[in-house]
């Protein structure tokens, strides 16, 4: 799966512009709220579009740590900011080299020990 890096202001100026239709949902990865957006906009004779400026104050207004916390998991980062070269775990195929690569990030101090623990484990469950 080779998913990119989602925008903060894309997505709130979607949301602003043309959330009404649910679009910035889809641009985030959550396909299932942007049909509720749509299914929302043809039943309710528009609420989307209040719920959907309201979607683009939070997402403008929150921190980039946070919005990367919430949207962009798939990518490691260090004090929400986005590393040189982040690392997508879910491209590597061989479980050695994923734990190499949290080992590699837990030395660096990007991530706590629990955080590789816990992602450790996961890589090995797959």
């Amino acid at each position: 799966m080779n998913e990119s890096k989602k925008d903060k202001l894309t997505a709130g100026l979607l949301a602003l512009f043309v959330g009404y239709l649910g679009v910035h949902r889809f641009y985030l990865g959550q396909a299932g709220l942007g049909i509720i957006y749509i299914v929302l906009l043809f039943f309710t004779c528009g609420i989307s579009g209040i719920v959907s400026t309201i979607d683009g104050i939070m997402i403008l207004t929150m921190s980039d740590a946070d919005f990367d916390k919430k949207y962009n998991q798939e990518f490691f980062y260090s004090g929400g900011n986005m590393m040189n070269q982040p690392v997508n775990l879910q491209a590597t195929t061989n479980a050695a080299e994923e734990i190499e690569k949290l080992d590699q990030l837990f030395q660096r101090g990007v991530i706590t020990f629990e955080e590789f623990e816990e992602r450790k484990a996961r890589v090995l469950r797959k």
